[in-house]
């Protein structure tokens, strides 16, 4: 669930992601880090998850980048919960 910062909640699905990035953040886990062009990472308890693919409900599955051209704006101090 990505929850926004005023508080609104929206599904999303993560299709394709990975797990190799070992830097550490001490922001929460579930924050979202993201330039707003070509990235999104998701702070977990040990490491950051690279989403790769994702979906919105009512929207069709799209790459990082496809995401990002149209909803950068809703990530800014969302989270994942």
């Amino acid at each position: 669930m990505l929850m926004s910062e005023n508080g609104t909640e929206q599904l999303l699905k993560i299709s394709d992601a990975g797990s190799g990035m070992t830097e550490t953040s001490s922001q929460s886990p579930g924050t979202i880090i993201s330039d707003g062009k070509t990235y999104i990472h998701v702070v977990c308890g040990q490491g950051m998850l690279q989403v790769n693919k994702l979906q919105l409900s009512g929207r069709s599955m799209m790459t990082t980048a496809e995401f990002l051209r149209g909803y950068a704006g809703l990530l800014n101090g969302a989270i994942l919960k």
